[in-house]
């Protein structure tokens, strides 16, 4: 077995750490530059942000990256 990121797992996370921020996702999206329509897609599952972004995104929400990112066993 391996350990695999899990997208909708994550990207459930993402919003949750957020929300729990008393952000919007225009919030995010302005503090970091990008389009809305991303944040949407790292919270939707559609894919994760890149590794650079997962670093901004932690240090916005004041937590570690590992944090962010839900494993799953396949």
């Amino acid at each position: 077995m391996t350990r695999e990121i899990d997208l909708t797992a994550t990207g459930m996370n993402l919003r949750a750490v957020r929300m729990r921020k008393g952000y919007r996702a225009m919030d995010v999206a302005d503090m970091m530059q990008v389009s809305s329509a991303s944040v949407s897609h790292w919270e939707n599952g559609d894919f994760l942000p890149c590794t650079v972004r997962l670093v901004q995104l932690a240090d916005l929400y004041g937590v570690p990256i590992d944090s962010l990112i839900i494993r799953s066993m396949r």
